[in-house]
């Protein structure tokens, strides 16, 4: 009767207080509010605790805008790409998976880019077909050194020779230059050349055989540069058209260091 009467002004129950029953009827409007915000020009991405689900992409990423240092680490998937040959030609190469491993710094009002440093590392690093690769160890600052089964990933530094640096050097902001590395880093390392570096005679793991060795052992002179990294792609390719993935080759590669052995897997096709 109260209620019907309106007599009742104020209601002495909290149920009978709720905002929803009274917004059926009706509406409520409020004046818009803008806040000013200034964009973080620092960047951070740290997702190395999930590399073994990621296959191809950066696991780690740290730019900061005061020294314009950009730092990164990018997981190169294993598979079959295209090798360019030194003057021309090309020829399909199973790769293993690769880390990279970048300091690049970006200078002045137009972010000149700069190369500081850039490692490779792999798992069967001394198998691996580049030719832009240094014999020596490097130590990587983010780059995984262990994988989760504690395989070990060796690292050296890559001779960019400036092909990195001129790929880099329209960058003008540390977004568009972290894309450009993502779109560039698989023709960085299959172009460019480096004749000056031979294939890979460094021991990093003493009991597998290098890429040098490997050849040595098809009967190529391994000092001619050229001819030494034709015959390694060649063996690599005809590899590829077997029933072994990129990984499992590159696994017998490693036990692999007689030319008989060669000839064993090359029937396996």
């Amino acid at each position: 009767m109260f209620l019907q009467k309106e007599t009742i002004r104020h209601a002495d129950s909290p149920r009978l207080l709720s905002l929803r029953p009274w917004l059926f009827s009706n509406s409520v409007r409020t004046t818009n509010n803008y806040t000013k915000t200034t964009p973080k020009a620092d960047i951070h991405i740290d997702v190395r605790n999930h590399d073994e689900s990621i296959q191809h992409g950066f696991t780690y990423v740290d730019y900061n805008d005061r020294t314009k240092r950009l730092e990164f680490v990018f997981k190169h998937s294993n598979g079959v790409y295209k090798q360019h040959g030194f003057a021309y030609g090309s020829i399909d190469i199973p790769l293993p998976d690769l880390y990279i491993e970048g300091k690049i710094d970006l200078y002045g009002s137009h972010n000149r880019v700069q190369v500081s440093y850039i490692a490779i590392g792999s798992e069967f690093l001394q198998q691996i077909p580049l030719s832009n690769i240094y014999y020596e160890n490097a130590t990587p600052a983010y780059a995984p050194r262990y994988l989760n089964d504690n395989t070990r990933i060796y690292y050296s530094k890559i001779c960019e020779g400036d092909s990195f640096h001129n790929m880099m050097d329209t960058s003008k902001t540390a977004l568009e230059a972290i894309n450009k590395i993502a779109n560039i880093i698989t023709p960085f390392l299959l172009t460019n050349g480096n004749l000056d570096l031979g294939l890979i005679d460094y021991s990093y793991n003493q009991y597998k055989p290098t890429a040098k060795r490997l050849v040595r052992n098809l009967g190529v002179d391994s000092d001619d540069f050229i001819q030494s990294y034709a015959y390694y792609w060649s063996l690599l390719n005809l590899l590829s058209y077997t029933a072994y993935t990129p990984t499992e080759i590159y696994q017998h590669l490693a036990n692999c260091d007689t030319h008989q052995l060669f000839n064993d897997l090359l029937r396996e096709k």
